[in-house]
């Protein structure tokens, strides 16, 4: 069975770029993707360092297979990866991505391909992760994978098979009522907080398509599969485009070493543990009170920072 492809999105920090490629250098992937978006209008510096993100190509010096896609005009986040990813999955069947501002562990591509190939036939299985947000103490089973309903989008993989379906207009998720949403995911105040959240991105006040893939999944009822430990390191916590703000889990993150994965001849299905989904919604995604409170006060400054844009321009 063929290995999926490694699809790198990148856009204007060369920097962390090359950190990320020799990352990756010593597991030699076989095959690559080389996604820079292109220069924002507007912006002078962005045209020397994207062209400086696509010099990198000369840092894939090992024997592999690789594509650039190379945008001659800025895409934005929400545009440029989700095309990058469906040119991938119809391509070869399945991808990992990574975006610039991770740096790989050593297993992180073992897990990956492994994960591909033994879900591959799992129809509820849509995404794997790569980026574990959640503390080892609160793991029912600190070393066996689980099914998780949340994604994480930093590191991650897919099939065509599920990705063929992502729908970037949030059909779903804008006319899901709050009780189906309730049922879905166990609580009316994770219903209201993902109302919100996929609210403010049908308005176009979050640039992403993250929160597009997520609704898809939800609306077919499939879930992802995550790691035991997390197999990346996050360095993107400044001059990100959209990150602004340290999250307050990130002093969980340590990337650790998993076992080599190969035929397991015990090898079941995993399940979910409600627990630390629970933990995760609290913690990472605010389904609370507080949560909901501080996503209306993003809102509206969002809301403000949009509208106010074309008046700051002709200043």
């Amino acid at each position: 069975m063929s290995d999926a492809p490694v699809l790198i999105t990148a856009f204007n920090r060369p920097e962390l770029t090359k950190n990320l490629i020799a990352s990756l250098r010593p597991s030699q992937p076989k095959r690559i993707i080389f996604a820079v978006d292109g220069p924002r209008s507007g912006k002078d510096l962005d045209a020397k360092r994207v062209r400086e993100t696509q010099d990198l190509v000369a840092e894939f010096n090992w024997n592999c297979e690789l594509e650039t896609i190379f945008r001659p005009t800025n895409l934005g986040l929400r545009f440029a990866v989700a095309d990058a990813v469906s040119h991938a999955t119809s391509k070869f069947g399945k991808v990992i991505v990574v975006e610039d501002d991770i740096e790989v562990g050593p297993n992180f591509l073992n897990y990956m391909q492994y994960s591909l190939n033994q879900y591959e036939s799992e129809g509820s299985i849509a995404h794997i992760n790569g980026y574990v947000v959640v503390p080892r103490e609160k793991l029912q089973f600190p070393e066996a994978d689980r099914k998780t309903r949340y994604i994480e989008s930093f590191a991650w993989a897919t099939w065509e098979r599920a990705w063929e379906f992502y729908d970037p207009n949030l059909t779903w998720a804008k006319d899901v009522s709050i009780r189906d949403l309730s049922r879905a995911l166990g609580s009316t105040l994770a219903a209201l907080r993902w109302k919100q959240v996929f609210g403010d991105a049908s308005r176009e006040l979050i640039n992403t398509w993250a929160y597009r893939w997520l609704a898809t999944i939800w609306s077919k009822g499939w879930c992802a599969v995550t790691p035991p430990s997390n197999l990346v390191r996050y360095v993107g916590w400044t001059g990100g485009t959209h990150t602004k703000r340290r999250a307050r889990w990130i002093e969980q993150q340590v990337t650790e070493s998993v076992e080599t994965f190969g035929a397991r001849p015990d090898f079941t299905i995993p399940t979910f543990d409600e627990k630390v989904d629970n933990w995760v919604g609290l913690s990472v995604f605010r389904e609370s009170i507080p949560g909901i409170c501080e996503g209306l006060l993003a809102s509206f400054v969002l809301r403000v920072l949009k509208f106010s844009r074309p008046m700051i321009s002709e200043s």
